[in-house]
């Protein structure tokens, strides 16, 4: 038996750097995003399902880490991936930098990081009504776990 393994990121183009969650973002975070935003922001929806729907015509299960916050905007979503019997993994809580990439100095402290893995896990809890992956983190060349 052949065996493939395949993960799946969640997140929409709102949720890389230069748009929300580092020092040279346009948007401090999602959430001021949002509340500015006024255009179209919704890139997500459509390729998943189209994603979902390759991945039954194969009988392929994945895991697909997915940004926490996706389940406010998406929360549909986010159940159709697990209604088809994928698996969900932590891709974190908005997707921010850890690391100033200048700098290369930690944007938040180990509490603070561990305090928002559990505010994403249990956003996906909700949702997901099970267990699930957490990744890990690299933070200032020290590596932290967060299976709790």
């Amino acid at each position: 038996m052949n065996t493939l393994s395949i993960t799946v990121d969640i997140e929409d183009w709102y949720h890389i750097p230069s748009v929300t969650g580092s020092p040279f973002s346009v948007y401090k975070d999602v959430n001021e995003f949002f509340k500015g935003w006024k255009g179209r922001y919704d890139y997500l929806t459509e390729p998943t399902k189209r994603v979902l729907d390759m991945l039954d015509e194969f009988d392929i299960n994945a895991t697909f880490f997915v940004v926490a916050d996706v389940v406010e905007h998406y929360p549909r979503l986010v159940e159709s991936i697990v209604e088809r019997g994928h698996e969900i993994g932590c891709h974190g809580l908005h997707h921010a930098c850890k690391i100033d990439p200048k700098t290369k100095e930690p944007l938040m402290s180990v509490k603070e990081f561990e305090e928002r893995t559990l505010e994403a896990k249990e956003m996906l809890e909700r949702v997901c009504k099970q267990m699930f992956k957490l990744t890990n983190a690299a933070i200032h060349k020290k590596i932290f776990s967060s299976n709790s």
